[in-house]
């Protein structure tokens, strides 16, 4: 296995995040949660994932975080397969806003 590779630099008019036939199922699991699946995020774009409870919604965007890493297909930012990338300067440059509400409590 060679060494992670550095982050792409962004280019603003190019990068994107891509899920490519994407499969994934949770360990244990016998029904995935997402099959060949494919989407495609361009840069500087907001998006909003809505959809029944038990959709994959939550999965999905843990993907491109890499808490999980797809049973087949892959993601990739600007065409470089995420697996292949510093996990830690990955995430650097994502951010993901999740339903769960958390509620903080500002010091007096």
């Amino acid at each position: 296995m060679s060494p992670p590779r550095p982050l792409p630099t962004p280019q603003a008019v190019s990068s994107r995040i891509r899920l490519e036939r994407e499969r994934f199922r949770y360990p244990g699991s016998v029904r995935p949660v997402l099959e060949d699946f494919d989407l495609e995020i361009p840069a500087g774009r907001i998006v909003a994932v809505v959809g029944p409870n038990g959709a994959g919604k939550s999965t999905l965007s843990k993907l491109p975080c890499r808490f999980y890493d797809p049973e087949t297909g892959r993601v990739a930012l600007d065409g470089v397969d995420l697996r292949d990338l510093q996990i830690e300067d990955l995430r650097r440059r994502i951010t993901v806003l999740f339903q769960q509400p958390v509620h903080y409590v500002g010091a007096h």
